[in-house]
């Protein structure tokens, strides 16, 4: 999760984050996983 000013910040954070996990995984010797992706949308009811 990350969040920013702006929606260029925003990724910007998160490519960040995603190269530190990939770096952890390189240095523990753990296996970098093949590029994917999923999305979908949910609604979360917010109280009154």
């Amino acid at each position: 999760m990350a969040a920013g000013e702006t929606e260029e910040e925003v990724v910007r954070l998160i490519q960040e984050a995603i190269q530190l996990h990939l770096e952890d995984l390189k240095s523990e010797g753990q296996p970098i996983p093949q590029p994917s992706s999923k999305s979908k949308f949910i609604e979360v009811p917010v109280a009154a």
